[in-house]
């Protein structure tokens, strides 16, 4: 009787123990279409996440500017209603701004946008806007001692204040970007990954399982 060499007991091994090398290739498969089937939803996922935030990056632009003229509307003429619209808007606008403010602030570019220095980023400006948005609201039209809160609003709106807003776009918009190159990197390294587990599954389970097989044929 022949001793069984390493190349008998490790890869050719035992016939009645070819259950374990076969829940180990099922186990492989299962794990890797876990991973394609993450990926996929991934990637269909994030584009409209990143859609959706890009667009409210930019209705903030639109609400600056909307809060901006009905400040001075309501100023100007006392109309009805402006001042329920404005106070809507505003609403709306630092609902939006902490939404985009908690997406930002997790990267080192996102700080710069949203805190800045002491009175250069973003979270100071809206403060400013809308803190004297507010006083010329609660205010009646054409109170002389609010016209230096209008002064303000018009002077935050029209550059400081969009400028941020604007470089809050860019900023998502990059993001954006980089986030759709991550998702085909990480779908590249599944398919690399699925080619690499089928190649060793086939050298080290299958192909040895067969000659495992063969190898008790021929004993019988």
């Amino acid at each position: 009787m022949t001793q069984d060499t390493f190349f008998d007991r490790w890869l050719i091994g035992d016939p009645r123990r070819l259950w374990l090398r076969y829940a180990i290739a099922i186990g492989l498969v299962l794990g890797l279409l876990s991973f394609s089937h993450m990926a996929q939803i991934s990637a269909a996922q994030e584009p409209q996440a990143d859609a959706e935030t890009i667009n409210i990056s930019g209705r903030q632009r639109m609400l600056s500017q909307r809060i901006m003229f009905l400040a001075g509307y309501w100023w100007r003429t006392g109309a009805d209603r402006v001042a329920e619209l404005a106070n809507k808007d505003i609403e709306l606008f630092l609902d939006s701004h902490a939404r985009l403010r908690e997406l930002a602030i997790e990267t080192r570019e996102g700080q710069l946008i949203y805190l800045g220095n002491r009175n250069d980023g973003l979270d100071v400006l809206v403060e400013r806007f809308v803190d004297d948005v507010r006083v010329v609201l609660a205010n009646d039209p054409w109170d002389i001692n609010t016209l230096p809160f209008m002064t303000n609003i018009k002077e935050l709106g029209i550059s400081p204040l969009l400028t941020k807003l604007d470089a809050s776009v860019d900023y998502f918009k990059a993001a954006a970007v980089a986030r759709a190159r991550q998702l085909t990197v990480l779908s590249e390294w599944a398919l690399f990954l699925a080619i690499g587990i089928l190649a060793l599954e086939a050298a080290l389970i299958f192909v040895t399982a067969q000659l495992s097989v063969n190898r008790a044929m021929q004993r019988y």
